[in-house]
């Protein structure tokens, strides 16, 4: 591949602090061209920002979804459910779960909006105004988000597990010994809470959070629907 110039960026991803602290210009060029150094930049459809927070990717996302909730909105009067369930899957699911494993530990600010257009879809899709939204979501075989993105993440791990994943993703997670046919992974020690959202430490504790029965299932289809099963009756 031949780097463009143009189109090429640089950034320097650290904590807001060090930031403040230490600005660093890191004036990079290629030839006689410079390359711009950014605060954030999109790749492959996530916004990657300068502290890895994620929040311009979930800005960017919640504004995707407002439009295509808007959408949703004005097909309910047309359509059936099952059509509504389709446009949901492709046009609000799809994002939501895009790259989740990546930023499903951000704020709660963020995590109630998401959450908040998410239990509205549901809401369309049942108008029944007597039916509680939780009861809407059941009705619907839907999961709540967060037990979503959990469901998302487990997958993710699932291939971790059977090693699908290029190896310097596997190189993140540490198996626990064999010896007693162990099929749990070593979470690594964070030092401060905010490792916790990594995705080594939270890929590895939502993997031992799920009955051992679950891990041994051999084939990804039967995994996703026996683990949809398991959440959903939490």
């Amino acid at each position: 591949m031949i780097v463009h110039p143009a189109k090429t960026k640089t950034m320097v991803i650290t904590s807001r602090q060090k930031h403040q602290l230490a600005p660093l210009d890191l004036k990079l060029s290629l030839g006689s061209l410079p390359i711009e150094q950014v605060r954030e930049h999109r790749v492959l459809g996530v916004t990657i920002d300068s502290e890895l927070n994620w929040k311009c990717h979930l800005n960017n996302m919640n504004k995707t979804l407002s439009r295509n909730m808007f959408l949703f909105s004005q097909l309910r009067y047309y359509v059936d459910t099952s059509v509504l369930k389709l446009f949901y899957h492709a046009h609000i699911l799809s994002h939501l779960s895009y790259a989740s494993t990546l930023w499903d530990n951000c704020s709660d600010v963020h995590m109630m909006k998401l959450n908040s257009l998410h239990r509205r879809a549901a809401k369309l899709m049942v108008p029944n105004s007597s039916v509680t939204t939780d009861k809407k979501l059941k009705l619907l075989d839907l999961l709540p988000l967060n037990q979503q993105l959990k469901l998302n993440k487990a997958l993710f791990m699932f291939r971790v597990t059977n090693k699908e994943v290029p190896e310097y993703i596997q190189s993140l997670f540490q198996r626990a010994t064999n010896r007693y046919g162990s099929s749990k992974f070593i979470p690594p020690r964070p030092r401060l809470d905010l490792y916790k959202s990594s995705l080594a430490f939270s890929g590895s504790s939502v993997w031992n959070s799920l009955p051992t029965v679950l891990k041994h299932i051999p084939s990804v289809k039967a995994f996703k629907k026996q683990t949809h099963r398991h959440l959903f009756e939490v």
